[in-house]
């Protein structure tokens, strides 16, 4: 933390700064919403954050898992993206 301010001499301040680091540094224990890829095109991940997959399917019956399938398949995504999805 800083602090900028003009000398005062009537409250004995001679004009100088301080900077302390003053926060605790952790790690974190999961991915932040910002840091979870889906897909390296960004297209792509602004498409599936705004619910677009929605319009993959067209069947109420399917599973959860078929539904990823349509969006894997319609996307293109690799092994590794299909892993992550969630609904």
């Amino acid at each position: 933390m800083g602090v900028v301010f003009p000398p005062n001499p009537e409250n004995n301040f001679d004009g100088k700064i301080t900077i302390k680091h003053v926060s605790r540094s952790r790690q974190l224990l999961r991915d932040t919403y910002h840091t979870t890829k889906f897909h390296c095109d960004h297209h792509v991940n602004q498409l599936l954050i705004s619910g677009d997959w929605r319009r993959v399917y067209d069947n109420e019956m399917y599973t959860v898992n078929e539904i990823i399938m349509l969006i894997v398949n319609y996307y293109e995504l690799d092994d590794d993206i299909t892993e992550a999805l969630c609904l």
